[in-house]
C-alpha cells in the first residue's frame, strides 16, 4: 500500500492470531482478564462484559482522584 509517495518496507509477520478463529476469543479473554485485573491493585473495581470494561470507584477526596487517574495512565 502506497501512502503519498512512500512505499512501506514488507516484514514478515512471526505471530499472529487469524480474525473470526475459534482461539481468537480465548486469547482475547485471557488478555483483557490479566488487563482488567490491574486496576483492582489501586482498589478499583472492574467489570467486564464482552469486548467492554467498566472502571469505577467511589471518589471522597482529591486523593482518590489521583489514585483513580494514575491507575488509569
Amino acid at each position: 500500500m502506497r501512502i503519498g509517495m512512500v512505499l512501506p518496507e514488507l516484514i514478515d509477520v512471526l505471530s499472529e492470531v487469524i480474525q473470526g478463529s475459534s482461539i481468537g476469543h480465548i486469547l482475547f479473554v485471557i488478555y483483557i482478564d490479566g488487563l482488567a485485573k490491574l486496576p483492582e491493585y489501586y482498589g478499583i473495581t472492574t467489570k467486564l462484559f464482552a469486548d467492554d470494561v467498566t472502571v469505577y470507584m467511589v471518589i471522597e477526596n482529591d486523593l482518590n482522584v489521583v489514585k483513580l487517574q494514575g491507575a488509569l495512565d
